[in-house]
């Protein structure tokens, strides 16, 4: 009787032991998994978020050389540092680029619907007529007020491009540059050496005389 019992018992404590060994193993072997599947997750957001950015970008912009530049400088720094990447929010920097540039085109082209020596001269002429509508006067008083809010956001807008641009460009350089060199007193050592030897041929040249 005692072996009858004593045989399913070993069983049940083999299950029991190969069940704790699964649960350890799933355990060991989550936290990879996890960190794997986030990574996957994080570079799918990433790819959807730039074909965003590519697409509303018109295919003549002027901004579009730039922006694929500072993509390419952002995938570098994220390589090397994705912690800094992170901390400076360079995929942020890239959607602030293309809003800032949509924004320069619509600037550019609402100044370019206007020509100022043509209004200024057509305001002038009016102005100077007695019997011309004063209306006329101040309407293109009003367009020359308009150009030049308009050329204002244009080269506002034109700034702030450059120095994002130059922003991501210098974080770059500067995880492109290392900081800390390794030290390696190696020529300094065997220069050392060399001295020694060239003293103790020396101290046995004057011995054997």
């Amino acid at each position: 009787m005692a072996i009858g019992l004593a045989l399913p018992v070993s069983v049940v404590g083999l299950f029991l032991s190969a069940g704790l060994f699964g649960v350890l193993v799933a355990a060991t072997g989550a936290a990879p998994i996890r960190k794997a599947l986030a990574q996957h997750a994080s570079a799918r957001a990433r790819r959807a978020r730039r074909d965003i950015r590519d697409r509303a970008l018109p295919p003549a912009s002027c901004g579009r050389g730039t922006l694929v530049e500072l993509t390419n400088l952002v995938d570098e720094i994220e390589h090397h540092d994705p912690e800094l990447a992170r901390r400076f929010e360079l995929e942020s920097l890239l959607d602030r680029h293309v809003e800032l540039t949509l924004a320069y085109e619509s600037a550019l082209r609402a100044a370019r619907m206007s020509d100022r020596t043509t209004l200024e001269y057509m305001r002038d002429t009016y102005r100077a007529d007695p019997d011309a509508n004063p209306r006329r006067v101040e309407l293109y008083e009003r367009r020359l007020r308009c150009l030049a809010q308009c050329e204002a956001t244009a080269e506002w807008l034109a700034d702030e491009l450059a120095m994002l641009a130059e922003l991501i460009r210098l974080v770059a350089q500067r995880v492109a540059c290392p900081e800390d060199l390794l030290t390696d007193d190696t020529i300094a050592r065997q220069l050392a050496e060399l001295d020694d030897d060239d003293a103790a041929r020396r101290q046995l040249a004057t011995d054997l005389r």
